[in-house]
């Protein structure tokens, strides 16, 4: 009670447990009446630990089918208890009657009822109203911005038609190359990367059948290895990506850029770094190795390369070492003077059988004679 004065909050009555004693209505013969229905209190389910509340608030109380049978029965007992009727009639103790409509109902409980009615509705017109308000500003920024590309697109249409027929003169040349490299149907653009790491490069390229709407067009490694390369800049390999457009090219190189630059890489099996070696473990391949091992896209893949003799050996060990099987053999001497293969199993099996090939090169590096 102090707390609603303190804050001007209205006043409300307190029924405590510890203090309220029940009572019940004890007029003989009332059970009997005509539209009798029963004692308020017995009407209702409640918690025992209620039970002097409810008999406090409804002990006395006699509910009734309609107000006929009230008002007989108020008469005979001279007002002595209150009378409710099925409708909500009320006649009090002492012979007061109230009742009327019940579409409106005064009482506590519906009007509480209708209050939180009424906030919910206003709080979800605030939020529409928020709503429009942020739409609005996004349609006015959508607008400039929708004028600003209007002025722009006729300035690029103009110039876009100039390109347009100059791309038309250089268009029969492109395709004359794009059937050269037997291109998938709709991809009319292409992308290329040399790089000094050819087998990392080869993997790469799968990737980039992963990450983007891409093809392999084309893949070879250039003769004798990046440390005889014909000019400083021609590296071991030339890789050339086909895409329908110029964005999914790009996209394409950048994943198998990403690829070579984070995620995989030649090994050394020596300390002066005379041994390369590359074990890679594919999760699951690409278009590309997919189609160059003759299996379904998605299989994991150990991709095992080393120099002629430890590659040898190194697959030998790697198959026996793990459930793999040899699906391309790169028997010596390759392009770049190395050997190697692809071999498929599950991808616990190919990871176990990429360090096995690994664990071999290095013992074979460590001491070549011994072994």
């Amino acid at each position: 009670i102090g707390y609603l004065k303190q804050r001007d909050a209205g006043r409300a009555t307190f029924l405590p447990l510890t203090a309220i004693r029940g009572g019940e209505l004890d007029q003989p013969g009332v059970e009997r009446e005509f539209g009798f229905v029963g004692i308020a209190s017995h009407l209702v389910r409640f918690q025992s630990g209620y039970q002097n509340i409810v008999q406090n608030l409804l002990g006395r109380t006699v509910i009734v089918e309609d107000l006929d049978c009230g008002i007989a029965m108020a008469r005979k007992y001279r007002n002595a208890f209150r009378i409710v009727t099925l409708d909500g009639q009320v006649i009090n103790r002492g012979g007061s009657m109230t009742g009327g409509s019940t579409s409106r109902s005064a009482g506590v409980l519906s009007r509480a009822a209708e209050l939180e009615k009424l906030n919910a509705q206003a709080a979800g017109l605030r939020e529409k109203l928020s709503a429009a308000k942020a739409a609005e500003e996004a349609a006015g920024r959508e607008l400039s911005a929708a004028q600003y590309e209007l002025e722009t697109a006729e300035s690029q249409r103009r110039q876009a038609e100039d390109e347009v027929l100059r791309l038309e003169g250089a268009k029969n040349h492109f395709d004359i190359l794009l059937r050269s490299l037997e291109v998938p149907e709709g991809h009319r653009s292409l992308g290329l990367i040399t790089t000094d790491c050819d087998d990392v490069s080869y993997a790469a390229l799968d990737e980039a059948t992963k990450k983007a709407e891409v093809s392999v067009a084309y893949a070879r490694s250039m003769y004798a290895g990046s440390g005889n390369a014909s000019t400083r800049l021609a590296g071991e390999f030339i890789g050339i990506l086909s895409a329908p457009g110029p964005a999914q090219a790009r996209s394409g190189l950048e994943a198998a850029v990403d690829f070579i630059q984070n995620q995989a890489s030649f090994y050394s099996a020596d300390e002066g770094n005379t041994i390369p070696y590359f074990a890679h473990c594919i999760a699951q391949t690409g278009s590309y190795l997919s189609r160059m091992a003759e299996v379904p896209r998605g299989t994991p893949m150990a991709y095992l390369i080393a120099p002629p003799m430890e590659a040898m050996v190194g697959l030998d060990e790697a198959l026996k070492a793990a459930r793999v099987e040899l699906k391309v053999f790169y028997g010596p001497p390759t392009e770049t003077n190395f050997a190697g293969g692809l071999l498929t199993g599950n991808q616990y099996a190919c990871k176990m059988a990429c360090e096995a090939f690994a664990r071999t090169v290095e013992r074979i590096a460590a001491d070549p004679l011994k072994y």
